[in-house]
């Protein structure tokens, strides 16, 4: 039944653990399938130590440090929402339409630690400017404060 879904698909999303995926089906299997496939694949991690790593939106937010940027001094604080799960996936979902708009197949992978240490871009900027320490975003002015 698998392999009659892509043999007719254009798009395959998945978001298991990692090496998951290839114990229903690999993707060698797919390309066989259907070679003009889209293949987008989210993990907690891309390439690197933590890439066969589980992870989830709340570990992902303390360890990008996003979760002390919106929290308080010495108290760190989920964003409130799910929001490094969307954000990978609304990423993951501009690299497909990339691929479709320009008539190509193949794999992505994209990752919700390397997403969210692109939503602490600002605060990594704001640092290397001031040479200091930051404090919470709530603790102070706004990342871009004096820039």
């Amino acid at each position: 039944m698998l392999e009659g879904l892509i043999k007719n698909a254009d798009i395959i999303v998945e978001n298991l653990g990692p090496g998951s995926m290839d114990k229903i089906i690999n993707q060698d299997r797919i390309k066989q399938l259907n070679p003009k496939i889209i293949y987008l694949s989210i993990k907690g991690y891309m390439c690197g130590p933590y890439e066969n790593r589980k992870s989830l939106d709340f570990p992902i937010e303390i360890e990008s440090g996003i979760a002390y940027m919106t929290g308080l001094k010495n108290k760190p604080m989920r964003i409130g929402s799910s929001a490094i799960d969307m954000a990978t996936a609304m990423m993951g979902v501009m690299l497909v339409l990339d691929k479709l708009r320009r008539h190509e197949s193949g794999f992505i992978k994209i990752g919700l630690f390397e997403t969210a240490m692109f939503l602490v871009g600002q605060h990594i900027v704001t640092y290397q400017k001031e040479k200091r320490d930051l404090m919470p975003l709530n603790e102070e002015n706004f990342a871009w404060g004096n820039i």
